[in-house]
């Protein structure tokens, strides 16, 4: 008895056979063989599939496992600081002292604040449906600037926003606001402390049938050897100043669900 696979073109589409063989006996001798064959295709494409399925699937538990583990660790860094600095204010006696140790810990709840709302953003992403109106470029982006305007460590950073006349443009607000959040908030943060005019400037132009956004800044940049990695999740180029390693991540998910290239 034996058990064979094969396959064979029919109708231009490759098929799957189980073939199966049994010999046929008469008083000890083989006489012949009994062969049956079976069509087992969908059974095989079905496996492939579950097979697929499964790898994804170990992926995204991998995946989870370590987006977990990073996020338990980021939301416990501002915590577990935040604690240390009550320690200690509860033994301090200098109300300058004090006044320090209350301006580290509104830093850390700034810090906890961003975490969680970057979060929430990822989370909110997969799950909304996209809502499509006019964008008026200018306002938007000068009420990001406005909302950034304490968080950021310098004050002397110049903000600029230059809009082509006559744009119409239609797509995700609430989506393309997070996406210049995100790149507005890298350009402010990661300021060059070298550079004499800081500037983060925000330029909307048209090209054909397409909306050109360029958010550019004369800051640290970052260097060619980390491009390939940017928009990985918790991916940091630089350990120089605080962050999630969300904000480029988050920007490519929201372009990639609501296809904002596409709008229209």
């Amino acid at each position: 008895a034996g058990i064979d696979l094969d396959q064979d073109m029919i109708d231009r589409e490759e098929r799957v056979f189980e073939i199966k063989t049994f010999p046929i006996k008469e008083i000890g001798k083989i006489k012949g063989v009994s062969v049956f064959i079976e069509d087992i295709t969908q059974l095989k494409r079905s496996q492939l599939k579950l097979i697929e399925k499964n790898r994804d699937l170990q992926k995204v538990n991998s995946e989870l496992d370590s987006f977990v583990y990073r996020v338990s660790h980021d939301l416990r860094a501002p915590l577990t600081s935040i604690l240390g600095l009550i320690s200690l204010m509860k033994i301090e006696t200098s109300q300058e002292k004090v006044g320090e140790y209350i301006g580290l810990q509104e830093k850390s709840i700034l810090k906890l604040d961003l975490f969680i709302k970057e979060i929430i953003n990822l989370s909110r992403n997969s799950r909304l449906g996209i809502t499509v109106s006019e964008i008026d470029f200018e306002g938007l982006v000068n009420e990001i600037y406005e909302s950034q305007h304490y968080s950021s460590s310098s004050d002397n950073i110049q903000r600029l926003v230059e809009v082509e006349d006559g744009i119409h443009f239609f797509t995700d607000r609430q989506r393309l606001s997070i996406i210049l959040n995100n790149l507005i908030s890298n350009g402010l943060k990661y300021v060059n402390p070298h550079e004499a005019n800081p500037l983060v400037k925000v330029r909307v132009s048209s090209a054909e049938e397409k909306c050109v956004i360029e958010v550019i800044d004369n800051g640290i940049g970052i260097s060619e050897t980390y491009l390939p990695k940017i928009f990985e999740m918790f991916f940091r180029a630089t350990q120089e100043f605080s962050g999630s390693g969300l904000g480029l991540y988050i920007v490519k998910q929201m372009v990639t669900v609501a296809d904002l290239t596409r709008a229209a």
